[in-house]
């Protein structure tokens, strides 16, 4: 799974730009618990977008892999990685809400940008 990342995405780049968002993030945090929710969301959404690309390379196999049996399928196994990775992702913002209350805006931004970073560390040509 990492190497098909690997092929798709350049994670050193994508790394390093999501380290450094989630440093000014922790930067706003005002107690421990703040730094660990944060944390905790930030983990929650690494494991949310590498579901989320599991996920989509899922649904193309069909189209993708010629040794697929398409009599077989693969709808439950593209529908339990969207489900799992909407469910990670909720999971970690209900638990952060109960830690940091109207600052969880502050996890849901660094969210948001983590999603353009990946956007902007994609390998061009894939």
């Amino acid at each position: 799974m990492l190497s098909k990342l690997k092929q798709k995405i350049n994670l050193k780049r994508f790394f390093l730009l999501s380290i450094i968002s989630t440093c000014i993030c922790l930067a706003l945090a005002k107690n421990l618990q703040e730094v660990l929710a944060i944390l905790g969301v930030y983990v929650a959404t690494l494991a949310y977008l590498i579901l989320f690309n599991v996920a989509v390379a899922e649904l193309f196999r069909p189209y993708t892999d010629k040794d697929f049996d398409k009599k077989k399928g693969n709808k439950g196994k593209v529908l339990g990685l969207f489900l799992g990775k909407l469910l990670v992702l909720i999971i970690a913002l209900l638990i952060g809400v109960q830690i940091m209350g109207n600052r969880i805006i502050i996890p849901v931004i660094n969210y948001i940008i983590q999603i353009i970073i990946l956007g902007l560390s994609f390998k061009k040509g894939n």
